[in-house]
C-alpha cells in the first residue's frame, strides 16, 4: 500500500515540486494551504507523515502541530516543519517544542526534503 504524504503550504510552486517528487516515488500526496484545512484532510485520511509550513495564512504551523499531537488518532504521524522566515535556531526550537519531528528551513533541496520525509516514515 502507497504512503500518504499531506503537505501543508500556501506557497503552489513548493507544493507542486513537492507533490511531483512523492508521487513519481509511489506516494499518495494531499495538499491543504491552511492549517484547518489541512486538519480536515488529516482525519478524513490519515497521512504516514506531514510536511507542514511555520507559516499558514490562518495561523501559526506550530499550533497546527500541537493539535495533531493532540489527537488521539494523528499523534503518531510524524510531522516535518519547513520555513523559509522562522529559521533562527529560536524559532526552529518552538517547532520542535510543539512536536515537530525535524526542521527544514527554505530553500531546501528535494533529495533533502525526499530522504527527511522517508526516514520520517520508516521511523
Amino acid at each position: 500500500m502507497a504512503k500518504r504524504l499531506l503537505i501543508v503550504d500556501d506557497n503552489e510552486e513548493i507544493v507542486s515540486l513537492v507533490r511531483t517528487l512523492f508521487v513519481e516515488k509511489g506516494w499518495q500526496v494531499d495538499a491543504a494551504v491552511t492549517g484547518e484545512a489541512a486538519m480536515g484532510q488529516a482525519m478524513s485520511a490519515t497521512p504516514d507523515v506531514v510536511i507542514l509550513d511555520r507559516n499558514l495564512p490562518d495561523g501559526d504551523g506550530a499550533e497546527f502541530c500541537r493539535r495533531i499531537k493532540c489527537d488521539p488518532d494523528l499523534f503518531n504521524v510524524p510531522v516535518l516543519m519547513i520555513s523559509g522566515l522562522l529559521t533562527d535556531p529560536e524559532e526552529q526550537a518552538q517547532g520542535l517544542a510543539a512536536g515537530a519531528a525535524g526542521y527544514l528551513v527554505k530553500p531546501f533541496a528535494l533529495a533533502d526534503l525526499a530522504s527527511k520525509v522517508e526516514a520520517l516514515a520508516h521511523a
